[in-house]
């Protein structure tokens, strides 16, 4: 019985969003990421096994300026105030780039925030997907519409994919400017990735 009051208490937590990373906390992560770095990363936080992959890959990329930001099961849990403190600490900060990495509806809402300040900053965003997968989630089959959207609206900047093949077939398709990169590494080992065809993203 102990163990069930445990597990629904859990469950609560992570509908209701108690147990996400508060917002001083990421303003306080950024604020730190800036003293070292001019770009800063943004992912989505792993939970059980979603987000582990692009966590991974992602953390890879970035050792050193990646921010986590919390989400259940992709979906957005910070108020509207709170993602516009992040955005405004973002702004403040004048990084010369801000990359996301992977693409979920927090994530959405901060690319446009960030569009919305006319924050003076380079957005890019590298996608994790293939084309594979769409075939059976129409949600990330969405997604993917939704980012090729934002490049075509010069919202993004600069897209890359991991996939093999992906920018080439939607460059053609789109007219998009993407570029594939090799992730490079093991889990939370730091190891630098090698970036192809132009996308300089850190």
């Amino acid at each position: 019985m102990k163990n069930m009051n445990r597990i629904i208490k859990r469950l609560r937590k992570a509908v209701d969003g108690s147990e996400k990373v508060s917002v001083d906390k990421l303003v306080e992560q950024i604020t730190e990421i800036r003293k070292h770095h001019d770009v800063l990363a943004i992912t989505g936080k792993p939970e059980e096994h979603s987000w582990r992959g692009v966590y991974n890959a992602s953390k890879n990329f970035f050792p050193e300026n990646l921010l986590a930001i919390d989400h259940r099961f992709s979906k957005n849990i910070y108020s509207e105030k709170e993602l516009e403190s992040i955005c405004r600490t973002i702004a403040g900060s004048r990084f010369e780039r801000v990359i996301f990495s992977g693409y979920s509806d927090c994530i959405r809402v901060l690319i446009q925030k960030l569009h919305q300040l006319k924050a003076g900053v380079d957005l890019l965003l590298i996608y994790h997907g293939s084309l594979s997968q769409h075939a059976d989630n129409h949600a990330d089959a969405a997604y993917l519409k939704e980012v090729l959207g934002l490049a075509q609206q010069k919202i993004i900047h600069r897209i890359g994919f991991v996939k093999k093949g992906l920018s080439e077939t939607l460059n053609k398709i789109t007219g998009i400017d993407s570029h594939f990169l090799i992730n490079i590494g093991n889990e939370y080992d730091g190891v630098k990735t090698q970036t192809l065809s132009g996308l300089h993203v850190g």
